[in-house]
């Protein structure tokens, strides 16, 4: 099945979860995490991280069987039910209200699977094998953690900076070409051997040139 990767704002929308076991807390626990206002359904919470969330306020508790008017008004929808019939009748009442839903048992079933994240400000990267082996993309994640140097975070900030400028000083249909002379350079390999005040200068020049030919 083809998946179009997207990163979605969750901060402060409502997710809701079907299910109070372990799946239903590994998925609260990502979306907490995202700032996301997290309420379970279950007759009863049998996975401790739930329980912790709700003793500290963090996660809403309904004790009882999940209805489709759960998700009036929600953002998102987590079925994590032991019970395929159920997360297939969550999945349906999502669907009827155009809510996205995460089947958390049966990820190809869903319109969503949750991605393994490394997380590098201002840099996010998501793997996922849609589901179908999700401690290899776990595994690939810590890879890509173990590999990626903080001259990454250095780089991006440069460019980040210089683009602020370009858009500043050079007038609009100028400033695509500015942009991908920027991105042809080999900043990067400057930051590593030469240290980022070398690659800052040689940024600037590009600009500066930009300016002056004007």
């Amino acid at each position: 099945m083809a998946r179009l990767p997207l990163m979605v704002e969750m901060a402060d929308r409502l997710a809701v979860i079907a299910g109070g076991g372990r799946a239903g807390g590994i998925k609260a626990a990502g979306l907490l995490e995202a700032g996301a206002r997290v309420r379970v359904v279950s007759p009863t919470l049998n996975d401790a991280s739930l329980r912790t969330g709700v003793a500290h306020d963090r996660v809403e508790w309904i004790p009882r069987a999940f209805t489709p008017a759960d998700l009036d008004g929600v953002f998102l929808a987590v079925a994590a039910t032991s019970e395929r019939a159920v997360n297939r009748a969550v999945h349906a009442a999502a669907r009827a209200r155009g809510v996205l839903c995460l089947d958390a048992r049966d990820p190809e079933a869903g319109d969503i699977v949750f991605a393994s994240t490394l997380c590098r400000p201002p840099f996010v990267v998501a793997v996922s094998t849609g589901g179908r082996a999700p401690a290899v993309a776990r595994a690939l994640a810590r890879h890509l953690d173990q590999q990626m140097g903080p001259e990454w975070q250095i780089y991006a900030e440069l460019m980040a900076r210089a683009r602020d400028e370009v858009k500043d000083k050079v007038p609009a249909p100028a400033r695509g070409s500015i942009l991908r002379t920027l991105a042809d350079l080999p900043l990067l390999d400057v930051i590593r051997q030469r240290g980022e005040p070398e690659a800052r200068a040689e940024a600037a020049a590009v600009i500066r040139r930009a300016v002056d030919d004007r």
